[in-house]
């Protein structure tokens, strides 16, 4: 999941995708976004379900790169 607000409005399709698929990846720009993430998930899903959820990796949050790792990815690529 990229550029979703995870919000309670969409709490349909989200049961729905969470139910459809092993492992859902929740992609983040910061820890400010992580923490609405979190927030946002917990009102669909309990506390309790959402820590079993990530601790058995049924859902991985991960970072998305800064623009600067971006950049020099870009840079990194011409060079070679």
């Amino acid at each position: 999941v990229i550029g979703h607000s995870l919000d309670t409005s969409d709490e349909d399709v989200i049961t729905v995708i969470f139910e459809m698929f092993d492992v859902v990846f929740i992609y983040y720009y910061d820890d400010s976004a992580l923490d609405k993430y979190v927030k946002n998930l917990t009102q669909i899903f309990t506390a309790k379900q959402l820590s079993k959820m990530t601790l058995s990796s049924k859902i991985v949050f991960r970072q998305l790169p800064t623009n600067e790792y971006i950049k020099d990815l870009k840079t990194n690529h011409k060079n070679h």
